[in-house]
């Protein structure tokens, strides 16, 4: 249940994502469409001959105050959007908390090779790479699969999905990933500094893709 809520709030955040730069565009279109329409407003304002009565000239200079306020109110919303993507920014470039963990790290392992150690933390252990056809994983999950049922497609990139969430989620084994020749417990306490800086990466990711 925990799993399914946790997809459900990621699908949420990915699709909030989208409409706000779809909303984004619409502003700064808006604001051009805006500034044609005055343009045409003024024109036919100066153009005015005089055989057109003062109800009319009103008129147009109603419609020119009500189209410049809505001009100024979207205006000042790209304001406020503009602050927001300083602050993403800002935020993207912040790395005070990974070169506060690096220098926690050095504590915490003083007598382990540090190259190895900060190796391990930024990249995690290195991925095999699994030629077409031989991931077991992949092949237990895909049992039971019906080529010929309509949803099959629909199941296929299900499993993608969860082969992809099961190796982001980086799981070590102290025989198979120990590095720098590092004790149970260090092993154990080095794997959740890795988890910390994935999830860093995580967040600077989604940073990066709300700047876009």
């Amino acid at each position: 249940m925990k799993k399914i809520k946790a997809e459900i709030i990621d699908i949420q955040l990915r699709f909030e994502e989208k409409l706000l730069t779809q909303f984004k565009k619409k502003l700064f279109v808006d604001v051009r469409v805006l500034e044609q329409e005055l343009y045409l407003i003024r024109l036919v304002i100066m153009l005015h001959d005089g055989k057109e009565t003062r109800l009319d000239e009103r008129k147009y200079r109603d419609e020119m105050s009500r189209l410049e306020q809505e001009k100024q109110a979207k205006e000042e919303l790209i304001s406020t959007f503009k602050g927001f993507a300083e602050d993403l920014e800002k935020r993207h470039s912040d790395d005070s908390s990974i070169r506060e963990q690096e220098k926690e790290l050095r504590k915490m392992f003083p007598d382990a090779n540090y190259k190895q150690i900060m190796a391990f933390v930024r990249t995690g252990k290195a991925k095999k790479a699994a030629l077409p056809g031989e991931n077991p994983r992949e092949e237990e999950l895909s049992r039971g699969l019906v080529e010929l049922d309509p949803f099959n497609q629909v199941d296929k990139n299900r499993i993608k999905e969860i082969l992809k969430e099961e190796d982001d989620r980086e799981q070590y084994d102290y025989e198979k990933d120990n590095v720098a020749g590092l004790g149970e417990d260090d092993f154990r306490r080095l794997v959740s500094e890795r988890a910390s800086r994935a999830e860093m990466d995580k967040d600077k990711d989604k940073l990066q893709q709300q700047m876009t």
